[in-house]
Protein backbone atom coordinates (compact mmCIF):
# COMPACT_ATOMS: atom_id res chain seq x y z
CA UNK A 1 0.00 0.00 0.00
CA UNK A 2 1.27 3.48 -0.83
CA UNK A 3 1.98 6.15 1.77
CA UNK A 4 1.57 9.88 1.24
CA UNK A 5 2.89 12.72 3.37
CA UNK A 6 0.41 15.59 3.58
CA UNK A 7 1.42 19.04 4.83
CA UNK A 8 -1.43 21.55 4.84
CA UNK A 9 -1.61 24.47 7.27
CA UNK A 10 -5.42 24.71 7.30
CA UNK A 11 -6.73 21.98 9.61
CA UNK A 12 -10.13 21.73 7.89
CA UNK A 13 -8.55 21.38 4.44
CA UNK A 14 -6.04 18.87 5.81
CA UNK A 15 -8.87 16.68 7.11
CA UNK A 16 -10.83 17.01 3.86
CA UNK A 17 -7.79 16.19 1.71
CA UNK A 18 -6.72 13.33 3.97
CA UNK A 19 -10.09 11.58 4.01
CA UNK A 20 -10.61 11.89 0.26
CA UNK A 21 -7.05 10.92 -0.66
CA UNK A 22 -7.32 7.80 1.48
CA UNK A 23 -10.78 6.93 0.16
CA UNK A 24 -10.09 7.43 -3.55
CA UNK A 25 -6.40 6.47 -3.87
CA UNK A 26 -6.13 3.90 -1.09
CA UNK A 27 -2.95 5.58 0.10
CA UNK A 28 -2.18 5.81 3.80
CA UNK A 29 -2.00 9.52 4.63
CA UNK A 30 0.66 10.66 7.09
CA UNK A 31 -0.03 14.22 8.22
CA UNK A 32 2.84 16.49 9.19
CA UNK A 33 2.91 20.17 10.21
CA UNK A 34 6.07 21.42 8.49
CA UNK A 35 9.18 20.51 6.50
CA UNK A 36 11.21 19.53 9.57
CA UNK A 37 8.64 16.93 10.64
CA UNK A 38 8.37 15.57 7.09
CA UNK A 39 12.15 15.30 6.74
CA UNK A 40 12.45 13.46 10.05
CA UNK A 41 9.91 10.95 8.74
CA UNK A 42 11.70 10.63 5.39
CA UNK A 43 14.96 9.83 7.19
CA UNK A 44 13.41 6.74 8.74
CA UNK A 45 10.90 5.93 5.99
CA UNK A 46 12.37 6.87 2.58
CA UNK A 47 9.88 4.67 0.72
CA UNK A 48 7.09 7.28 0.81
CA UNK A 49 5.14 7.23 -2.47
CA UNK A 50 4.08 10.89 -2.68
CA UNK A 51 4.51 14.19 -0.85
CA UNK A 52 1.72 16.77 -0.96
CA UNK A 53 2.68 20.05 0.66
CA UNK A 54 1.68 23.68 0.90
CA UNK A 55 4.31 25.85 -0.72
CA UNK A 56 4.67 27.73 2.57
CA UNK A 57 3.73 27.06 6.17
CA UNK A 58 3.98 30.19 8.29
CA UNK A 59 7.36 31.74 7.32
CA UNK A 60 8.90 28.46 6.12
CA UNK A 61 9.36 27.76 2.42
CA UNK A 62 8.15 24.24 3.12
CA UNK A 63 8.08 22.88 -0.42
CA UNK A 64 11.55 24.22 -1.21
CA UNK A 65 13.08 22.77 1.98
CA UNK A 66 11.60 19.34 1.25
CA UNK A 67 12.56 19.49 -2.43
CA UNK A 68 16.16 20.34 -1.52
CA UNK A 69 16.27 17.45 0.97
CA UNK A 70 15.03 15.04 -1.69
CA UNK A 71 17.67 16.26 -4.15
CA UNK A 72 20.51 16.11 -1.62
CA UNK A 73 19.58 12.56 -0.62
CA UNK A 74 18.82 11.28 -4.13
CA UNK A 75 15.23 10.41 -3.22
CA UNK A 76 12.94 10.22 -6.22
CA UNK A 77 9.64 10.90 -4.52
CA UNK A 78 7.05 12.82 -6.54
CA UNK A 79 5.66 16.01 -5.04
CA UNK A 80 2.50 18.03 -5.44
CA UNK A 81 2.85 21.62 -4.25
CA UNK A 82 -0.28 23.46 -3.19
CA UNK A 83 0.26 27.07 -4.24
CA UNK A 84 3.05 28.84 -6.08
CA UNK A 85 6.75 28.22 -5.56
CA UNK A 86 9.27 31.05 -5.92
CA UNK A 87 12.04 28.71 -7.07
CA UNK A 88 12.11 28.28 -10.87
CA UNK A 89 13.87 24.89 -10.68
CA UNK A 90 11.08 23.50 -8.52
CA UNK A 91 8.46 24.93 -10.90
CA UNK A 92 9.90 22.83 -13.72
CA UNK A 93 10.30 19.60 -11.74
CA UNK A 94 7.22 19.41 -9.54
CA UNK A 95 3.45 19.57 -10.08
CA UNK A 96 1.95 22.81 -8.76
CA UNK A 97 -1.74 23.27 -8.10
CA UNK A 98 -2.95 26.85 -7.84
CA UNK A 99 -4.91 27.86 -4.78
CA UNK A 100 -7.75 27.57 -3.99
CA UNK A 101 -7.52 23.84 -4.59
CA UNK A 102 -10.55 21.58 -4.74
CA UNK A 103 -10.18 18.15 -3.23
CA UNK A 104 -11.37 16.62 -6.51
CA UNK A 105 -8.46 18.14 -8.46
CA UNK A 106 -5.97 17.13 -5.78
CA UNK A 107 -7.26 13.55 -5.64
CA UNK A 108 -7.26 13.24 -9.44
CA UNK A 109 -3.63 14.35 -9.68
CA UNK A 110 -2.54 12.23 -6.73
CA UNK A 111 -4.25 9.17 -8.19
CA UNK A 112 -2.49 9.72 -11.52
CA UNK A 113 0.91 9.95 -9.81
CA UNK A 114 0.26 6.95 -7.56
CA UNK A 115 -1.01 4.91 -10.51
Amino acid sequence: MSQTILIEKDENLRKLFSINLNTYTGSDIVERNNAEEAIELLKILPSISLIITSSQVDNEDTAEVIYNFLQENDLHIPMIILGESKNSEIKEQVLHLKEPISWEILVKNAATILG
